[in-house]
């Protein structure tokens, strides 16, 4: 009979705990939108609290920063998708995503040197004034004195890596994918019942 008991007191403890799971998961607000978006919107509903300091993206990818009079210290990354903005740099903005980390590997860079200064200038504009942010040189490019001037006129950071652009983009999107990751917290008590520990 002592072993009857506690049985049913042990799976009493398990139903208290699932219940008490189900009870503490995360609200997701209803889905709204095209239909077609709702795992997109459904995703963002979970994470939509979850943010990293852009400062400790810094210090952990190890990059140097070009523009050290520009403060971050309160800029947060909501998002661990990134973009190289090659459409963006040839003055196409439609579906651009502006939460996301935008890099500048070997490819946009030789592009732009084949860019006159007036052609460069008003696409350089329209991507700072997004609000991206920050901007990452990789594989030893460095932005030009237009790029500087118009990061500091709209106080977007900019830094850079000696690493190759596919190295440091597999490298930050893993980090960034940990970093933002959904998180729950159920709090529970562990009890002794004859001998048995349930867990409640």
């Amino acid at each position: 009979q002592r072993g009857t008991i506690t049985a049913e007191l042990v799976y009493t403890g398990i139903a208290l705990l699932v219940f008490c799971q189900k009870r503490m998961k995360p609200k997701v607000p209803p889905l709204q939108g095209d239909p077609r978006n709702r795992w997109k919107d459904r995703v963002f509903a979970m994470n939509n609290q979850t943010t990293v300091p852009l400062k400790k993206m810094v210090e952990t990818m190890k990059l140097t920063s070009l523009t050290p009079e520009i403060n971050i210290d309160r800029k947060k990354l909501v998002t661990p998708q990134i973009n190289r903005p090659a459409l963006q740099l040839t003055g196409y903005f439609a579906h651009f995503d502006a939460e996301r980390i935008q890099i500048i590997g070997y490819v946009e860079y030789t592009y732009l040197e084949h860019l006159d200064r007036e052609q460069k200038l008003p696409v350089y504009e329209k991507l700072l004034s997004y609000k991206i942010p920050c901007l990452v040189y990789t594989s030893r490019t460095v932005p030009d004195d237009d790029m500087m001037m118009l990061a500091r006129k709209y106080n977007i950071p900019i830094f850079a890596t000696d690493r190759s652009t596919s190295a440091f983009m597999a490298e930050v999107i893993r980090w960034l994918h940990v970093q933002l990751a959904p998180m729950i917290s159920i709090h529970g008590v562990l009890v002794d019942v004859y001998g048995e520990g349930v867990l409640i």
